[in-house]
């Protein structure tokens, strides 16, 4: 990707993942070493101006947490599952959104006005709800959705962009101060902020996400090293790259995870993207995406895990750990980089109750899980995908400044 500095503009990202097939393999160490069999565990960290492993230097990162354990002769990553449970063509049944089915498209007031955000008065157009507009938190020039996040002025929404108290349609050109694509909590500033503070990629990265997930390629990725919050597991494929902004966002809501929930147990991340992206010359690759770096496979949290990590095999709802696998999920959308997390059906329900604990709003709810709308209803960033009640797939946005990636 380009130097993009504080004007960040987030692509809303396409869909669709697939299966991290998962065989022998090995589990990383932090001297550069690994594991023997199928998984030894290396926790590493990393700190300072960039995170370095595998001969590949990043540009930027979170400081790592340090420290860690390793493990020797290692406990099995998880059984895996056979080739025959990969159907190749799962992710391409998975269509984009139609405008009534999850599209960013405010429920329109009346037939004058588009972009259904009620306008304070006819000087407004395209729907806009002025900041004024009984908000006592809006600042001068703010726009409130209609689903109730506040945009400071710059700040843009999956579909639209506030402009000096005005919603506008973004383009291919608009330039975002921030990015919320919800609708449901807005943003304030270039830092876009959760509850545990800022996640912003490096100001500079040379990455690049070109095509689609599914039938593109990468340039300049980043390898991605463990730190303490997590276990990368290398089956063979030698699928650990994505964009740095990937990178990023996984450390990040990773080490976040771990600092809220210190004795949780450590989740695996499997596939990811070949260093140059694309399918390998050789070799199985039993994905119809994880092309163009944006896509990761990752193990489950759970109630209890060996030191290796939580293995990929299948994980009951009373299995999940519910709470540090929301918190891992809520770091990520409500940053709005994480347009879809693949998570099977019958997962949804505990992590729909934790965010329901924690005080999500019902459109919240209703913008971030499918559940409880049936399988069939394909809305909302957690969504079912077959296959994936052993790991989650989440698909990162596009980097609005990769000007060839494709949502």
């Amino acid at each position: 990707m380009r130097s993009h500095g504080r004007a960040t503009s987030w692509v809303a990202a396409a869909l669709l993942l697939t299966i991290a097939a998962c065989g022998g393999g090995q589990v990383e160490l932090p001297d550069g070493g690994t594991g023997g069999g199928a998984g030894s565990v290396g926790l590493g960290g990393f700190s300072g101006s960039g995170a370095t492993g595998g001969g590949a230097t990043g540009t930027g990162g979170a400081a790592g947490m340090g420290g860690g354990v390793a493990g020797a002769g290692g406990t099995a990553g998880g059984a895996g599952f056979d080739a025959g449970d990969v159907d190749a063509g799962e992710e391409l049944e998975i269509e984009p959104p139609e405008p009534d089915a999850g599209a960013e498209e405010p429920p329109q007031v009346d037939a004058g006005h588009d972009a259904g955000v009620p306008p304070a008065d006819a000087g407004h157009d395209a729907g806009v709800l002025p900041a004024d507009a009984g908000r006592p938190d809006a600042g001068l020039g703010s726009c409130v959705h209609s689903l109730g996040g506040l945009y400071v002025s710059g700040g843009c929404s999956a579909g639209y962009q506030c402009i000096n108290g005005t919603w506008r349609l973004r383009t291919s050109t608009s330039v975002c101060l921030c990015v919320e694509p919800t609708g449901t909590i807005g943003c304030s500033g270039p830092s876009i902020s959760t509850d545990a503070g800022a996640i912003m990629p490096p100001a500079s990265t040379s990455s690049e996400s070109i095509g689609t997930p599914g039938s593109g390629r990468l340039e300049r990725s980043m390898r991605l090293t463990p730190t303490n919050s997590f276990v990368v597991f290398n089956n063979g494929r030698g699928a650990q790259y994505g964009t740095e902004e990937t990178v990023f966002w996984l450390r990040t809501g990773f080490d976040r995870t771990k600092q809220r929930h210190p004795a949780a147990p450590l989740p695996q991340v499997h596939d990811m993207s070949i260093i140059d992206g694309g399918r390998p010359a050789t070799g199985a690759w039993p994905h119809a995406s994880h092309l163009s770096g944006r896509d990761v496979d990752g193990t489950y949290y759970r109630t209890s895990c060996a030191a290796t990590g939580c293995p990929l095999s299948t994980v009951s709802p009373t299995q999940l750990d519910a709470v540090a696998t929301w918190s891992l999920f809520e770091t990520w959308i409500r940053a709005g980089v994480a347009m879809y997390i693949f998570v099977d059906h019958s997962l949804q329900q505990p992590l729909y109750d934790e965010a329901q604990r924690r005080g999500a709003t019902p459109a919240q709810l209703a913008a971030w899980f499918q559940y409880p709308r049936p399988i069939a209803e394909r809305v909302g960033i957690i969504r079912h995908v077959d296959n994936h009640a052993n790991h989650f797939h989440v698909r990162f946005v596009c980097p609005a400044d990769d000007p060839r990636c494709i949502p």
